[in-house]
């Protein structure tokens, strides 16, 4: 090999490994890069590479990308198959820049948390494994508040569309109850359960995957527990891409998920978080019972709920959102009647801010007559 030949190689090596710190500084940098395109779920790696031009240096490790021209909606297949070639350590790299200041202390816990946690995803360990609710416990889940609520409308008492007070009557204003929120948003807005927190002494887990949405949360200091994750669409824990849309976030893990967020006519906004088991985030609480679930992951509910072991937790009551999922409301129907319970009604409203179905659970004796 002669000396120009040489020196071409190491150009286009070193030209290779410039665009992939580019890229992963694109996609995964603190607060993310919006990905504006026409058709955003197509939008290619190369042309990101060029936008990354102006970015930020970040101190990233090496990352091999198989195929640079994927789109992001075709590495979310790959990924949800088991077949991404891009380590997931980048996946969490991002992660981590996001949530080291304002979760953990200090960013030597972040490594200890993310690299105990990748490697169990990697493994993708069972729900129920003890390594699995150790690392939630230490290090997902952040302790109620024990300062004052700093609420925007302190003396309001039902901030939900409706839900609550429904739920409310169902459970007879039963008194020191638990709940688990899905899609908590900041705490206040729209909360199905801050109800239940003030007025009946409940406790609770609130689960809110929007970096910017859990930095909210945290401020409202509520008096329940909290964790800047999503609950997962499998029996095991994985990081995902995520599309962060404010009230409208949702996890980026088909192709209908890219569609469906062009579709209503949003920005692609792309970040990265840790889905963990519903079932898992209870046997960290020492939890098997939910007095009340909401659950709105913006079209994911059936999945969510097909990942719990009926047969090792009971919910009382539950409602959940119908419009967006790809099974419509006639899928969830058939599923939880199949797993034993009933439906007792649907709250909508005509802007769109409520569109949940209710159901109990048929044994139980908080609902009998």
């Amino acid at each position: 090999m002669n000396c120009f030949t040489k020196l071409k190689h190491a150009i286009l090596t070193s030209i290779t490994v410039i665009s992939v710190f580019y890229f992963i500084d694109l996609l995964f940098l603190k607060y993310s890069y919006m990905l504006k395109s026409e058709d955003p779920h197509l939008f290619r790696l190369t042309a990101a590479l060029e936008e990354a031009a102006a970015a930020r240096n970040a101190n990233v490790p090496m990352i091999k990308l198989e195929n640079p021209e994927a789109t992001l909606r075709e590495i979310v297949d790959s990924h949800r198959e088991g077949s991404l070639h891009v380590d997931n350590n980048l996946l969490f790299y991002g992660y981590k820049l996001g949530l080291e200041e304002h979760y953990w202390d200090n960013k030597m816990i972040a490594n200890v948390a993310l690299d105990k946690t990748s490697r169990l995803n990697r493994e993708q360990v069972d729900q129920d494994d003890p390594r699995l609710i150790e690392v939630v416990r230490d290090y997902w889940l952040h302790p109620p508040s024990s300062e004052p609520y700093d609420l925007m409308a302190p003396r309001l008492k039902d901030f939900s569309m409706g839900q609550s007070l429904f739920v409310d009557a169902i459970l007879k204003r039963k008194v020191g109850g638990f709940f688990v929120e899905c899609g908590a948003l900041d705490g206040e807005t729209r909360s199905n359960t801050l109800f239940f927190e003030r007025e009946r002494d409940w406790n609770g887990l609130l689960i809110e995957a929007g970096p910017g949405n859990y930095r909210q949360l945290l401020g409202k200091h509520r008096k329940a527990w909290m964790s800047p994750t999503c609950l997962g669409v499998d029996a095991y824990p994985s990081s995902m891409l995520f599309h962060k849309g404010r009230n409208r976030g949702r996890l980026l893990d088909s192709h209908e998920a890219f569609d469906w967020v062009s579709d209503q006519q949003m920005t692609l906004s792309v970040t990265t978080v840790q889905c963990f088991p519903l079932y898992t985030f209870l046997l960290a609480l020492n939890r098997t019972h939910i007095d009340y679930l909401s659950l709105d992951v913006e079209g994911l509910e059936l999945d969510v709920l097909q990942t719990i072991p009926f047969d090792q937790v009971t919910i009382s009551v539950l409602t959940a959102e119908f419009k967006h999922g790809a099974a419509g409301k006639e899928g969830l129907l058939d599923f939880m009647e199949d797993k034993g319970y009933s439906i007792v009604g649907q709250i909508t409203r005509s802007d769109g801010l409520a569109n949940d179905l209710v159901f109990v659970r048929i044994n139980d004796i908080l609902f009998r007559a």
